[in-house]
């Protein structure tokens, strides 16, 4: 009696315990990776919806047809192209997207935390698309008809459609405009 129970139940738990350990192992695993992958997303050029590095490779696509290289947590554009480590705040004080759908999108507080390294700040639309992607917001494939608000470092208000605006405003590489 005692044979026949432990050949029925010493299996079972065998089992059981490899099971919780293999479940346990995969969930340790990918806790970590998503702690400690780098989160990046891909501007390209002529495009509006970036891509996630963990797609691909982005040392295998040329620099010339990269705009920028964002992460998020905290949110940073740079600029392939450019070579010197200069990081900058996103010169507004207030950012505002309102959208066609009646939803308006506050990103006042997070603009604070945007930082970018390039010769041109980046757009506001890429600042929102980047937005959305940190956020999981799928705001940004509808943005027909988008205004935006934004509050500039001088106090200037400017209004305009989120995909009118047109970033005019150069950096040199010593950092003067």
């Amino acid at each position: 009696m005692i044979h026949e129970f432990l050949w029925n139940w010493i299996p079972w738990i065998y089992n059981k315990t490899n099971n919780i350990i293999d479940i346990t192992t995969k969930i340790y695993k990918s806790v970590c990776k998503g702690l400690n992958y780098k989160k990046e997303w891909v501007f390209h050029y002529n495009t509006i919806i970036p891509i996630p590095n963990e797609l691909f490779d982005t040392s295998q696509i040329i620099n010339s047809k990269i705009k920028w290289l964002a992460n998020t947590n905290p949110p940073k554009f740079r600029d392939p192209n450019y070579t010197m480590d200069n990081w900058k705040h996103i010169s507004y004080l207030s950012f505002t997207v309102n959208l066609l759908t009646g939803n308006q999108c506050d990103l006042t507080d997070w603009i604070n935390d945007v930082k970018w390294c390039g010769f041109i700040q980046p757009t506001p639309l890429e600042i929102f698309t980047l937005w959305c992607c940190e956020l999981g917001h799928s705001y940004c494939f509808d943005i027909t008809g988008a205004t935006i608000e934004i509050i500039t470092e001088e106090g200037d208000i400017i209004k305009k459609g989120l995909n009118e605006f047109v970033n005019t405003t150069i950096y040199e590489e010593d950092g003067k405009h």
